[in-house]
């Protein structure tokens, strides 16, 4: 989303901003993912709310640098992805259309949200993920466009990571997330696939 985009929305007097557009993630993987090996993904911008519409995100934005949830079925993803919150509500045919292109006999979902410290244009970016023993392990950090200048009030950008995990004998998925402030915070999912 263009910043011209998203002055045009805020001078509408909405309360809310969305962010981010259908991102392709890297693969650097060709074959299935092996031990120590960086695994094929996709990363799908939800958008990003206002403080506000934070609550609805499960996470307490007080005491917690963000949420990871893994979903195995879309019918988890469906339960669970705010698909209707705010903004996000905006880009509900989009964020559906990734969920039910994910197949889930080889791949799975991680949702991530975190938080920007200003109200301007925020994201999620995946810097890394690599299968190490039977624990996929990443990093997920939100980006926007500046951290010093924009509106006072936080926002809180929400994403999907599609995961190709075929032949990875995974057990576990640990993902360190790190907010618009640089603080770090690591999460801990079980993975049943």
């Amino acid at each position: 989303m263009k910043r011209r985009h998203i002055l045009t929305t805020i001078g509408a007097s909405l309360s809310f901003a969305t962010a981010g557009c259908l991102q392709g993630g890297s693969s650097n993987n060709e074959g299935s993912a092996t031990a120590g090996s960086d695994v094929g993904y996709d990363t799908h911008q939800l958008g990003a709310v206002l403080a506000t519409h934070a609550s609805s995100l499960r996470f307490d934005t007080e005491s917690s640098v963000g949420a990871v949830e893994l979903y195995e079925s879309s019918k988890e993803a469906y339960r669970s992805v705010p698909l209707d919150l705010g903004p996000l509500a905006d880009r509900r045919s989009t964020n559906e259309a990734f969920i039910d292109a994910t197949d889930f006999e080889s791949e799975l979902l991680i949702y991530v949200v975190t938080e920007w410290p200003l109200t301007n244009q925020s994201e999620i970016e995946v810097e890394n993920l690599t299968l190490s023993g039977d624990t996929l392990v990443g990093t997920v950090r939100a980006i926007g466009d500046n951290a010093e200048e924009g509106d006072q009030a936080p926002m809180f950008p929400a994403g999907l990571v599609r995961v190709s995990v075929d032949d990875a004998h995974l057990t576990t998925v640990e993902v360190t997330v790190v907010d618009g402030r640089d603080n770090e915070e690591v999460f801990e999912e079980a993975y049943n696939g």
